[in-house]
């Protein structure tokens, strides 16, 4: 996914980012390392605040570990909830994942 959204940026497109910390392990804070090392803005905010986020994002981007042949995704717990709460707020979710 953060491959997407780097590609994104160096062909032109106007991106800013917000990212969730992703508990236990802090992976929305070395996703943000990276986004602002590549000059991209971004947001960290609390895992519990994505409903307070939402009407600030166009879209919502999550990656996924695997799909299944149902089309169902396997990913974080809090991938679920994100989803939930995008829907509720009339916004497009995509996946994204490796081939």
């Amino acid at each position: 996914m953060i491959n997407a959204i780097l590609a994104a940026h160096r062909s032109g497109k106007r991106i800013s980012v917000y990212v969730t910390e992703a508990r236990p392990r802090g992976l929305g804070l070395k996703t943000q390392e990276l986004m602002a090392a590549n000059g991209i803005p971004c947001t960290v905010i609390l895992d519990s605040a994505v409903a307070y986020a939402m009407d600030k994002v166009d879209m919502v981007l999550v990656g996924c570990e695997a799909v299944v042949e149902s089309g169902g995704i396997v990913n974080a717990v809090g991938s679920c909830q994100i989803a939930i709460v995008a829907n509720a707020y009339n916004k497009p979710v995509h996946v994204l994942a490796e081939r």
